[in-house]
């Protein structure tokens, strides 16, 4: 680049730096150049002869041009005329690029102070750019307020966010019994492979050693002797268990490997907080469901009435095993806990609490019936189990008595089509254990749906009218009445 030096003169380099400070002055728009628009092509020279030779001087075009508009037409040799280059004035250059220098300062303090739009509900504000001064980070307005603690932000409320904790350690506790299970499962069929007790004894004893072990281990993973913090509102360990479908599903592998003191313990856990059971608890309808004015209950949704089925296909079966062996003070101390402990006039308004009401109080009919019939030294005792049957029953009745008109909406109202054979089934169990003054609250409660469904089975089919009138007649002779004397 050393043999390039010199070619341009000082004036040269003011020549340009003059033509930079004049392009600057155009590009700052500058208030100055708002007054006179023609201020910003004052320092441009092919301008300026372009206005001497179009100027209003000339009234005639065949007038000859002023001195300047002719030193530039008839001087068209180098790049400023012959003999020019070395001939432009210094002093003359300096003095305009002084000017223009001095017309840019200027130019800068009359220019707005502000450097960015600032609309309102915006972040921040938009800043100018350009550069020398680039584009500066989001601006936000500081308030006089004093700033506020950080606290860090959060997905979800705190409830949630118990509740999904919970639901962790649930899903834990279900994923630690099925453990628990298979490894008893497995020991169990390694019996097989053992030789006769005879000829190795003390391999049949280790056997059993372990399998001790392992059965103490499911009965800790289910959690049944737990204790419960009322104050957490927290549902009970083996309850929350019984609310999952996988953990539903465990109960008749888990009830093969428990003893009959752990199944009944077991048994009434449940009795004390059936109310809390998913299946349950889920399905008690909503208070303007019960209104008799207002719209029919809209249907429960699929995955709900999959809950409440698998629970009857699997939890109850256990149930009804226990029941069915047990005898009346242990049945009694059942539906006594129900009565006090559960919500008796919720668990009517859904099918699973109907279920259980139904089989406890058909199964102390039946030992009432069964013990008068058999009589012997165990009379007195038989008695005492009575009288405190008609005690309980009457306080069932006197709960669910205000709710007897809106049993069937368990069964979602439908009289036609409707699945609610467990209704009658529970009325029925009633009828047979009232005296006849409850067995006529229970037919003021449900006299309505009686005859509705008398008079809608008139217009089915054969094979549906007969499936309807056997419901009712379910009820009916349990009374001993029959839905024949309704003609």
């Amino acid at each position: 680049m050393a043999k390039y030096n010199g070619l341009m003169t000082p004036q040269d380099k003011h020549f340009i730096s003059r033509i930079q400070l004049s392009q600057l002055m155009q590009a700052t728009n500058s208030s100055l150049d708002d007054q006179n628009p023609d201020d910003k092509f004052a320092d441009d020279f092919y301008y300026n002869v372009y206005s001497q030779i179009r100027s209003a001087g000339r009234q005639n075009p065949n007038e000859p041009a002023n001195k300047f508009a002719q030193t530039y037409l008839f001087q068209t040799g180098g790049r400023y005329g012959h003999g020019r280059r070395y001939n432009r004035g210094g002093d003359n250059s300096m003095q305009r690029m002084e000017q223009q220098v001095q017309r840019a300062v200027e130019a800068a303090k009359a220019r707005p102070k502000t450097k960015g739009l600032n609309f309102e509900g915006s972040l921040g504000k938009i800043s100018f750019s350009n550069a020398k001064t680039p584009r500066p980070l989001l601006s936000i307005k500081r308030s006089d307020e004093p700033a506020r603690p950080h606290t860090p932000a959060t997905r979800r409320s705190p409830t949630r966010q118990d509740a999904a904790a919970e639901r962790r350690a649930v899903l834990r506790n279900i994923e630690n019994v099925y453990a628990s299970l298979m490894k008893m499962e497995d020991h169990e069929r390694r019996l097989a492979t053992l030789k006769d007790p005879a000829d190795d004894a003390a391999a049949h004893v280790e056997w059993r050693t372990q399998l001790q072990q392992l059965h103490a281990q499911l009965w800790a993973d289910l959690q049944i002797l737990a204790p419960v913090d009322a104050a957490s509102g927290a549902a009970h360990p083996f309850i929350a268990l019984l609310s999952h479908a996988k953990g539903m599903k465990l109960v008749p592998r888990a009830w093969r490997h428990m003893d009959e003191t752990e199944r009944l313990t077991a048994v009434t856990l449940l009795a004390v907080h059936l109310d809390a059971v998913g299946a349950v608890a889920r399905a008690v309808p909503a208070a303007a469901d019960l209104d008799p004015d207002g719209p029919p209950p809209p249907p429960l949704p699929a995955p709900l009435r999959d809950d409440i089925d698998l629970f009857l296909a699997t939890v109850t079966p256990a149930l009804f095993a226990v029941v069915q062996e047990a005898a009346a003070p242990v049945v009694l101390g059942l539906l006594a806990l129900i009565i006090e402990r559960a919500n008796p006039r919720a668990l009517v308004l859904t099918k699973v609490g109907l279920c259980v009401l139904t089989m406890l109080v058909s199964r102390l009919e039946v030992l009432k019936t069964t013990a008068a019939a058999v009589g012997g030294p165990s009379a007195a005792d038989a008695a005492a189990d009575a009288e405190h049957f008609a005690q309980l029953f009457a306080r069932l009745l006197d709960a669910t008595e205000p709710v007897l008109p809106f049993l069937f909406v368990s069964a979602n109202g439908a009289v036609r089509d409707a699945d609610d054979f467990h209704v009658w089934q529970f009325l029925a169990a009633m009828g047979a254990s009232a005296t006849p003054d409850q067995q006529a609250r229970l037919v003021v409660g449900v006299k309505e749906r009686v005859m509705e469904t008398v008079r809608v089975s008139r217009a089915l089919p054969v094979e549906l009218q007969e499936q309807r009138l056997d419901c009712v007649n379910l009820f009916m002779k349990a009374i001993g009445l029959d839905v024949g004397l309704l003609d």
